[in-house]
């Protein structure tokens, strides 16, 4: 014997079953540029953190992300998000004037 479960089923009906993405419009576009600030830069490694403005979270930055720009420790930077090897990461930096 089966027992019977504690809750009916619901028949749902294939032609009710929508599958689709979401519209351009349907979802809020969040700021790609942020504001932050250099915790540290190793010239010689090539690497730093930067500390974002508003979050206060702090982004891993590699030189190769850094393009003409030179930053050291407590520069203003803009900065986008990507994604690294391993995790989240700072890139297209630039300085603020």
């Amino acid at each position: 014997l089966v027992p019977e479960p504690a809750e009916k089923r619901v028949e749902v009906k294939l032609e009710s079953i929508e599958i689709s993405t979401p519209k351009a419009g349907d979802v809020e576009d969040e700021p790609t540029e942020r504001e932050g600030r250099v915790k540290f830069f190793n010239d010689e490694k090539g690497y730093g953190f930067i500390i974002d403005k508003m979050t206060q979270e702090s982004y891993f930055v590699h030189v190769e992300h850094l393009g003409e720009v030179q930053i050291q420790s407590n520069d203003k930077v803009t900065f986008e998000i990507g994604m690294g090897p391993k995790g989240p990461i700072a890139q297209k930096v630039k300085l603020v004037s």
